[in-house]
């Protein structure tokens, strides 16, 4: 458990390393800074044993396969971009709490009951986002490992 803890410490370290300002955490839709947070997540995905999708408006989806195709899906996470001057907590840790649980399953070797579709919004709310975009997420998923 403290090694999965120092993990995830040393993983919010590094993704608020990445911002688009040098003295505080900014990191928009469309940066290099977001673009680099994503990869590393996507890289942290793809090691745990997760197939990796983005959708049409730039959301990142890990999903780790249930034990059962037709088994209920369990969503988890947050998003990974911030406004200006974030914490680098705010968002990125609850991506990275999910992505532990998968690590954790994945280590066990047993596929879980559920099916987990770690998510990581590209934005947590306000214009950026469409009306309805709730509704519309995971549809038409491209997954890849």
């Amino acid at each position: 458990m403290n090694d999965d803890i120092a993990t995830i410490m040393r993983r919010c370290d590094e993704l608020g390393a990445l911002s688009e300002e040098p003295d505080r955490l900014t990191r928009r839709f469309a940066t290099p800074a977001m673009r680099e947070a994503q990869s590393l997540v996507v890289g942290w995905m793809h090691n745990a044993g997760m197939l990796v999708a983005h959708d049409a408006v730039g959301n990142l989806f890990g999903h780790y396969a249930a034990s059962r195709p037709d088994a209920p899906i369990l969503l988890l996470g947050s998003h990974l971009d911030s406004v200006r001057n974030a914490g680098k907590y705010d968002g990125p840790l609850g991506v990275l709490l999910a992505l532990a649980a998968v690590e954790r399953l994945n280590a066990a070797g047993a596929p879980p009951a559920v099916c987990d579709r770690g998510l990581r919004l590209r934005r947590r709310g306000g214009p950026a986002l469409p009306d309805g975009l709730s509704r519309q997420l995971g549809a038409g998923w491209q997954l890849s490992t």
